[in-house]
């Protein structure tokens, strides 16, 4: 018995002398693989990447470590990934808690901004509350719980903005739009500045509505102008029959025919009115600064000499063909706005062309002045003999020659000279024989 018990002793004390080999980390490793599951979901390899990859490469570092049969090693591994991934999760929540606070307070300044607070005030306020509750759980390290509040918040507040924004332009268009309208009016029907005062005094209004965010006033103010101003419609409508037919018989008197061109469009700026018509295939040359404030030429032809009556002759006819070609298309689109029920642009056209009219009849009239002119050269033209040709004779001089071809007025001399200087240079002396031109007799 003694032997066997010695034997036994002696078998622990060997045992004791190898070591004996940990148990396997199962339950460390399974927790770690837990954690960075968790850590991964919440998004820790985006707000906390730092922590999450240090807790990644310990738990990888275990696994390998007990596949090696070191299970001390890898259990304190597990233990410090563990560690690590508790703090990349705590760390995401403080990130992403902070995050949306952020975005609840930038959201709560523009809606402060848009005068929520004036158009929604009780909303502002609940919202306003919520984000001070998101604050106070974040300051207690509640990250889940502030997180939670703040984007539950955070989306009740984007569909109010949303609200608020789409409010705000209506409310904008829709006194944009009566100012709009109230601007063309004016120009069109200074015969109803009556009307026009009162439609501006209900836009005042609507305006310092819009100003104090009291959007549903302010729409209801423009609204009310709107209406207004479509009563004034049916005014115009009258109006502009009347301003049809009164162009029309001016362009008889003036001779322009007028003419149909679809879809061509006019505008205020010159240069697409300019480019509208080139497209027609006219050639014009705007007169938009002339028929603002048309002034009568004086100019006086009788000094000018053939050739610049001419050329001037020719600018006024290219003048007057470009504003016939301008006036006989805004008649055309004129009439074309009213039977769209355009009456504003309508009305603004005819009284386009009526400016331009008064530019043509200047221009009218200063073409027919030097056309008389040029009738009135060509009448003294024609009553003067064609030029004559004189031989000189035996005793023959300038002065001479002049005195009996204009009766008598022998200083007239220099004109014959003049005429003649290829063949004579002393007007004294003079070959028997030669041929000189002799100028048209002046008339007495």
């Amino acid at each position: 018995m003694k032997r066997v018990f010695y034997l036994g002793l002696t078998v622990i004390f060997i045992f004791l002398m190898l070591g004996c080999p940990a148990p396997r980390p199962d339950k460390e490793l399974e927790l770690a693989k837990e954690k960075l599951e968790i850590a991964k979901n919440e998004e820790a390899p985006v707000f906390a990447k730092e922590d999450f990859t240090t807790a990644e490469k310990n738990y990888i570092d275990a696994t390998n470590l007990v596949n090696q049969g070191k299970n001390e090693d890898a259990k304190t591994k597990a233990l410090i990934s563990i560690t690590n991934s508790e703090r990349a999760i705590l760390n995401t929540r403080m990130r992403k808690a902070q995050e949306s606070l952020s975005k609840l307070e930038n959201l709560l300044k523009e809606a402060e901004s848009l005068r929520m607070d004036v158009v929604y005030p009780e909303s502002y306020n609940n919202y306003t509350n919520s984000y001070a509750l998101s604050i106070s759980l974040y300051n207690s390290s509640n990250y889940v719980e502030s997180l939670n509040n703040s984007q539950k918040t955070i989306s009740e507040v984007e569909i109010t903005l949303k609200e608020l924004k789409d409010k705000w332009n209506t409310a904008r268009s829709e006194l944009n739009r009566v100012i709009s309208r109230t601007e063309r009016l004016k120009k069109v029907a200074k015969w109803l500045s009556a009307e026009v005062q009162e439609i501006e005094a209900t836009i005042n209004e609507a305006r310092n509505l819009l100003n104090e965010a009291k959007l549903d006033e302010s729409i209801q103010k423009s609204r009310e102008a709107n209406t207004k101003i479509d009563e004034i419609v049916q005014k115009l409508k009258q109006k502009n029959e009347q301003e049809l037919d009164n162009t029309g018989k001016k362009l008889k008197e003036y001779k322009i025919n007028s003419i149909s061109i679809k879809f061509l469009y006019f505008a205020s700026s010159k240069e697409i009115v300019y480019n509208a018509l080139k497209n027609t295939g006219i050639k014009i040359a705007l007169v938009y600064e002339e028929a603002a404030s048309p002034k009568q030429e004086n100019i006086d032809v009788s000094k000018m000499s053939d050739q610049e009556l001419k050329s001037y002759k020719n600018s006024l006819e290219t003048e007057l063909s470009s504003i016939k070609e301008e006036i006989k298309v805004l008649y055309s689109q004129a009439q074309e706005d009213y039977n769209n029920s355009n009456y504003e642009d309508s009305l603004e056209k005819l009284d386009r062309i009526n400016q331009l009219l008064e530019v043509y009849s200047l221009k009218l009239n200063q073409f027919n002045i030097v056309e008389k002119e040029i009738e009135k050269r060509k009448a003294k033209f024609a009553k003067q003999p064609s030029k004559n040709i004189y031989s000189v004779k035996s005793g023959d001089f300038l002065s001479r020659i002049a005195g009996k071809l204009f009766r008598g007025q022998y200083w007239w001399w220099p004109k014959i000279f003049t005429l003649n200087k290829d063949k004579i240079t002393d007007p004294d002396i003079i070959e028997v024989g030669t041929e000189l031109i002799i100028p048209p007799i002046p008339e007495e």
